[in-house]
This record gives C-alpha cells, structure tokens and sequence, in this order.
C-alpha cells in the first residue's frame, strides 16, 4: 500500500483529494493543514507522495520544500505542488517539485493517473 501526504491549509480541499486517492484504491491518505504539520507527518510516516499548496498559514510549501531539500530522509519524496499562484511554479520546479498543477486548471488534468505515475502505479 503506499501512503499519500495531502498538505492543505483548507480541509474541504484536503476531503477532495483524499476522496479522489481513494477512487484510486491501495492508498493510504495522511492530511496536514500547513508546512509545519506536513514536516512532522513526513518524518513519521515518510510517505510515498506529497500534494501541497503552496500559500499557507505558518510554513508554507515553498519553504516546505526548501527543507525537503535540505533532508537526506526527506529528499526523495516526490512532491506535487498544486496552487492557483501560477507565478511560483518555477520557483517550486527550482525547490524540486516533480509537477505544479494550477488549481484552476485541476478539471483539464488527469489528476488520478498523475499521482499512479508518480508512485510507480502504471
């Protein structure tokens, strides 16, 4: 089973993506509602994916990922950014995220097999 880390300082969002993770089946779904909550799920559980906002209260999800960056444990955890702040998606490309989907093209996107690519599904 793998294990999907939802980071999302709105719940309603997180309830979404943890609905559509498990349509995907075999998926274990951890949430966090900001990057300093996402740190301590990721050092216990250490999950096979991470989708993150990037605006949040607290630590957001660019500084999430700059200490991702900074982590040998923590490194290789493929990380989705998804944000309706399309002006950061290089900067996040530049802090290692493996996509950035904007949140107002989330309808034009096969979300589901994204997130099977990435873990190693298909």
């Amino acid at each position: 089973m793998k294990t999907v880390l939802v980071v999302d300082d709105q719940e309603f969002i997180r309830k979404i993506f943890a609905q559509m993770l498990a349509g995907i089946g075999n998926i274990k779904t951890l949430e966090a509602e900001n990057g300093n909550a996402a740190m301590g799920v990721m050092r216990v559980s250490h999950p096979d994916l991470i989708l993150m906002d990037i605006t949040m209260p607290g630590k957001d999800g660019l500084q999430v990922l700059e200490e991702m960056r900074n982590d040998p444990s923590l490194f290789e955890i493929p990380v989705l950014v998804i944000s309706a702040h399309a002006d950061q998606e290089a900067h996040a490309m530049e802090m290692g995220a493996k996509a950035f989907i904007n949140k107002v093209e989330l309808n034009n996107i096969n979300l589901p097999e994204m997130i099977k690519q990435h873990l190693g599904l298909i």
